[in-house]
């Protein structure tokens, strides 16, 4: 491969699409028990997030350990549109989480708890999402040192 800065740029779109859908679907669960989902429920349900967050960062991983040994053998001279595609990949997570906190939060049959803890995972989330592409960005720019 010429530039090794495309296996971060598809790194960083995998983990994101993948992490979003892993919450996205851990928040559908969550709401469908509505008012009767308690601490102890969201506690049993983050198990298995945090599961299926890290099965997501697998390949994630692979690519950038497969890009991170080749970087002394491309040219890595184009490195805009990798970085533009990583950081919008960034930023569509991010909306993504955001508002799928907004809609959750507007649901009156959340109780006050719940919320709280609806913020929590959110931010573990976003913590998430932003891993994979901050470290995807960081070497991309080293990698022009």
């Amino acid at each position: 491969m010429e530039n090794p800065s495309w296996l971060f740029a598809l790194a960083s779109i995998i983990a994101v699409v993948g992490i979003v859908i892993v919450f996205k679907s851990f928040i559908g669960r969550l709401q469908a028990k509505g008012e009767e989902a308690e601490e102890i429920d969201l506690q049993r349900e983050f198990a298995p997030f945090l599961l299926r967050v890290s099965l997501v960062e697998v390949v994630p991983l692979v690519l950038i350990a497969v890009g991170t040994m080749q970087i002394f053998d491309g040219t890595g001279s184009d490195i805009i549109f990798p970085l533009v595609l990583i950081l919008g990949a960034l930023l569509f997570g991010c909306i993504n989480i955001f508002l799928t906190r907004q809609e959750v939060i507007n649901n009156p049959r959340i109780s006050e708890k719940g919320k709280m803890l609806l913020n929590l995972f959110c931010m573990v989330a976003i913590a998430f999402v932003t891993a994979i592409p901050l470290i995807s960005v960081i070497i991309i720019l080293t990698m022009q040192l």
